[in-house]
């Protein structure tokens, strides 16, 4: 639920500011996987493919724990409007050697 209500957040701020004055910045995927969500902001096959690859591109089922189903709604408000998606988390190799 909190994030279909993000997605009409995302959609009426969109409306008001335009799409090139915004970006949703995402902390569940990590700066190494931008060109991912590049690319599937500007993929234009059909959104199953789409969001297949976007699953696959961030590799999600080992980088993240929450399902990726739950986040659809902004994806695909970001992607109908043009809006860039940003990876904003650390890469994980790079958290480890701080750890070390």
């Amino acid at each position: 639920p909190d994030h279909a209500l993000q997605a009409q957040i995302l959609a009426g701020l969109s409306e008001r500011k335009g799409n090139g004055k915004m970006c949703v910045g995402l902390e569940m995927v990590q700066v190494q996987y931008q060109g991912a969500l590049d690319a599937y902001i500007a993929d234009t096959r059909g959104d199953e493919e789409a969001e297949r690859a976007l699953y696959e591109g961030v590799r999600w089922k080992e980088r993240w724990q929450w399902p990726f189903e739950r986040y659809l709604p902004v994806f695909r408000e970001a992607r109908t409007r043009g809006i860039p998606l940003v990876a904003i988390n650390v890469n994980s190799e790079t958290l480890d050697k701080v750890r070390k």
